[in-house]
């Protein structure tokens, strides 16, 4: 996998983009040391100190249907899981649906996905990923971050962490042609608050109940 490793730039996924108009060769990944308008779900922004955490975007060609687009996310959440289990007891780490990825009750990963359908095909995706590694103090507008520095009480080195995760994300995505099923119940034996009560807000409505996993296209499952 190409890998475009850069000082400063506005947006790893929005360079991904601009890479795949210039009809660079999939798969490759852009790694940035900060962004200066970087992207998290809906209008949100990812915030992430200088040189203190991973931010990256892979860009990936994958051909499945439209409606297993969900496998992206599950690949790449277990991806992310499998490199967190090397720092923390398995049993702390979870998924909160979609894509947040939780210690115990606090966030130290996020992920940002865009598709390219064709012919109701997913014909490639750019899957933007912030890992917070060894950040510490985070702004007060944050409500629940965390960080394997804070976690661990040490510091990480962000270059072996993150050969670490393109390795987990080509080894994950290989598996949605494969084994998709496992795939799927892994991610749901890793979601949060499963099998308890939660409130989860979906397209802007409160959904109350029991989370019991996700459905055959990926939605949550909440009774």
């Amino acid at each position: 996998m190409k890998i475009f490793k850069l000082e400063c730039i506005d947006s790893t996924n929005a360079e991904a983009k601009r890479l795949l108009q210039d009809n660079i060769e999939l798969p490759f990944v852009v790694i940035a040391n900060e962004q200066t308008a970087g992207k998290g779900q809906g209008d949100h922004s990812w915030n992430a100190a200088k040189g203190l955490n991973i931010t990256c975007s892979f860009a990936l060609e994958v051909d499945i249907p439209s409606e297993y687009q969900y496998l992206i996310t599950v690949a790449t959440s277990l991806s992310i899981v499998s490199l967190l289990k090397n720092f923390i007891a398995e049993d702390r780490i979870k998924i909160k649906w979609p894509n947040d990825i939780y210690i115990d009750d606090n966030k130290i990963c996020g992920i940002l996905i865009t598709n390219k359908v064709f012919c109701d095909n997913i014909a490639s995706t750019i899957i933007g990923i912030g890992l917070n590694i060894n950040q510490i103090k985070f702004p007060i507008n944050i409500p629940n971050p965390t960080s394997l520095k804070i976690i661990t009480n040490k510091d990480c080195d962000i270059d072996v962490i993150f050969k670490d995760l393109c390795d987990n994300i080509i080894q994950h995505f290989e598996k949605i042609i494969y084994d998709k099923e496992n795939l799927t119940e892994e991610y749901t034996k890793h979601l949060y608050k499963l099998g308890k009560y939660y409130e989860y807000s979906i397209n802007g409505q409160l959904h109350k109940g029991i989370v019991k996993g996700i459905n055959e296209i990926g939605e949550l499952v909440i009774l």
